[in-house]
């Protein structure tokens, strides 16, 4: 099934499905379909994280927080996203993907979706999100106010945190080498105001 097909009636089914509170875990029952699959006739790692993106959205629809995200002018972006294959999802195989928010904490929200057949956990992702407005970042408590709840985020696993730590070293990796780049050679003599190089200096 296309992807904009499922995504279609993924939203269509909002309408009719009891909400939930901030966190509950939502689930939805999917089967594998052709365009899922890579060469080994399984489904394709990358479709995965396409997928749990599936249960994002079903999740915060049913939180109501899509709703008060419209109302006022907020727009989700992803982060990073983390991935453990257990074991392969087959053709025309059914599952069930539950999507749950682990936590947060100041800047972004970490959300787990599991690939479930009979009660076995087949792949699991999780993604760490954020909504931006128009004055820039919306802090996860805000937006979890807006859904009534008014309670601290859970404690994360320790995983988690390793996780965050070892995707800031990765940003500082990459913000350094885009320094390095013969691309920002070739700017070496600009003034230090040049805005690209001062955004990059600043995130290094």
């Amino acid at each position: 099934m296309s992807l904009y097909l499922r995504l279609f009636w993924t939203l269509l089914a909002l309408t009719w499905r009891k909400p939930i509170t901030f966190l509950e875990t939502s689930a939805i029952n999917l089967r594998v379909w052709p365009n899922d699959l890579d060469v080994n006739l399984h489904v394709n790692n990358g479709r995965f994280l396409t997928l749990a993106d599936l249960g994002v959205v079903t999740l915060s629809g049913r939180m109501g927080v899509f709703r008060a995200a419209l109302r006022n002018g907020w727009r989700p972006v992803v982060g990073a996203a983390v991935a453990r294959y257990r074991r392969p999802l087959r053709p025309f195989q059914k599952y069930r993907l539950e999507t749950r928010i682990l936590g947060w904490n100041e800047k972004w929200t970490f959300f787990q979706s599991q690939f479930i057949v009979k009660g076995e956990v087949k792949a699991t992702v999780v993604t760490k999100g954020m909504f931006l407005g128009r004055q820039g970042r919306v802090p996860p408590l805000q937006v979890a106010a807006l859904t009534g709840w008014t309670g601290e985020s859970p404690a994360l696993p320790e995983w988690v945190a390793h996780w965050e730590a070892a995707d800031a070293a990765f940003a500082d990796a990459e913000g350094r080498r885009t320094l390095n780049s013969p691309m920002a050679a070739q700017v070496e003599g600009a003034p230090v105001s040049t805005p690209l190089r001062g955004a990059l200096e600043a995130r290094g």
